[in-house]
């Protein structure tokens, strides 16, 4: 079952503070500590850099446990 609170905080905080583009660090690191929480192998690319901003793409890696194939979700 969905839990309505929990998704309201999470995204809560991620949208808490000013996140222009170029200045996204403070998102980034918060969505950075999300996913390492949740297990997932984080990576962040030095795109920020090659074009002026402060955060790159961040790509969270979860490994399955069940064969199939896999699922991508971008934001």
């Amino acid at each position: 079952m969905v839990n309505r609170d929990r998704i309201t905080e999470k995204f809560r905080r991620l949208v808490q503070f000013d996140s222009v583009s170029f200045n996204e660090r403070k998102t980034a690191d918060q969505l950075l500590e999300y996913l390492r929480n949740m297990g997932f192998d984080v990576r962040e690319d030095c795109a920020g850099e090659k074009y002026g901003g402060n955060a790159g793409n961040i790509y969270g890696f979860l490994k399955g446990t069940i064969p199939g194939k896999p699922v991508l979700f971008s934001a």
